[in-house]
């Protein structure tokens, strides 16, 4: 089997331009170094038409989601190009029981999913091709026998879908059904490869990993500083991410920003106005907000931080996380703290400053801030480089031929 001859079609959780990092879009660009990558992002539900009417990113797909017109945009980056793919609308249903009147709203719905796969092999002429589903269970675990069938069909799993209540509604019993519908099944923890090995199957282990070159950028290059940085005096702590109250310990936040009044907080991403409201967070002078940026722009707001944090809660949701955000830290060079909050970020242990209690996780902080700027940097450099998107795809790889042989 010729790897180079192999075109994947991937349908993924998130759309392309989406600000926040997606390790499923970091998958599609390193198999497009070397392969045919044809994206189907998330579709549009009709209450997403509604709420993105105006909205810049959706106005170029409107002709695809409403006629299926337009359907393939070319994303090109530095090292290669992939197709982005927009379906057609489908309908929102997750706030349906279920019953008959659900199933066939599903059945419709992937009926424009399997219309949208048997366009992409017609129209690029795609000939040997290995699917891949990246955490969107509920919709074409299955390529309709009337299509070319893949090589290898595979599922992955990227997060604990019963620790969400709207994706839990139907989201975990459709993930038990992809477990044994997929060729192979991938888990990006050790704790979600324990869980779904209960639905009767082997479920391989492929953790997240960073995009060495952009964020080790931070640490080589003269990038400019942004503007929410630019008066800012002393030490600078960050946290990059998606702060809600799933994950995130408030409190512990809270005492950190209080415990050093000279050290500034940024936190880089979207945040939930009432969880900023219910916890009072207008009150620190030291604590900036930024909303969410641009993947790209994240280095940027790396090279002028001294720590990174990750004040993650230790419940069942973050148990099954493996920290992406660890390598991208760790490509910067930078010390990070962390709450001990799973047995993948454990694995950092060595690199990393992780904290059991709150306490601890407050003196660890000023032990981070005062630590000499080289020390442990070369270490950390080398973690992040052996952690790549590249690695991970050699896995992927052997997955297949494994299968495929």
């Amino acid at each position: 089997m010729k790897r180079e001859e192999i075109d994947f079609i991937i349908l993924g959780a998130t759309r392309w331009d989406f600000k926040l990092s997606s390790s499923t879009f970091s998958i599609a660009k390193t198999l497009a170094q070397n392969n045919r990558v044809f994206y189907i992002e998330r579709p549009f539900s009709l209450k997403d038409i509604i709420t993105h009417w105006n909205k810049p990113q959706f106005n170029y797909r409107k002709k695809a989601v409403l006629f299926g017109k337009n359907t393939y945009k070319k994303i090109e980056f530095e090292h290669g190009s992939l197709v982005s793919v927009t379906s057609k609308f489908i309908f929102p249903i997750n706030f349906l029981d279920s019953g008959p009147f659900y199933d066939s709203l599903a059945s419709y719905n992937n009926s424009i999913l399997s219309n949208t796969v048997k366009k992409i092999i017609k129209d690029h002429g795609v000939k040997k091709y290995i699917y891949l589903n990246s955490f969107y269970p509920y919709q074409l675990r299955k390529i309709p026998t009337s299509l070319p069938q893949p090589l290898v069909s595979i599922y992955r799993s990227v997060d604990d879908i019963s620790q969400e209540n709207y994706i839990a509604r139907h989201g975990v019993d459709a993930e038990k059904k992809s477990v044994k519908d997929f060729d192979i099944v991938t888990a990006s923890s050790s704790e979600l490869c324990n869980k779904l090995s209960t639905y009767g199957k082997d479920i391989h282990l492929i953790p997240n990993a960073g995009e060495f070159e952009l964020f080790h950028s931070a640490l080589i290059n003269d990038i400019e500083k942004p503007n929410e940085m630019k008066n800012l005096k002393g030490k600078t702590v960050i946290f990059i991410g998606n702060l809600n109250d799933l994950r995130a310990d408030f409190q512990l936040l809270v005492s950190c920003v209080t415990h050093y009044p000279d050290v500034n907080f940024i936190i880089v991403g979207p945040y939930d106005k009432v969880d900023y409201k219910r916890f009072e967070l207008n009150q620190y002078k030291n604590l900036i907000f930024t909303q969410e940026k641009d993947f790209h722009e994240l280095p940027h707001y790396l090279k002028y931080s001294d720590v990174a944090i990750i004040p993650f809660l230790k419940n069942q949701l973050t148990k099954s996380i493996y920290p992406l955000k660890v390598n991208e830290y760790l490509g910067a060079g930078m010390p990070v703290v962390s709450t001990n909050f799973s047995n993948d970020v454990k694995s950092f242990k060595d690199l990393i400053y992780l904290a059991d209690t709150q306490d601890e996780f407050v003196k660890l902080l000023g032990v981070a801030l005062a630590e000499p700027k080289d020390q442990k940097l070369s270490e950390r450099l080398r973690f992040a480089k052996e952690n790549t998107w590249e690695s991970r795809i050699e896995m992927i790889w052997k997955l297949i031929e494994s299968h495929v042989q």
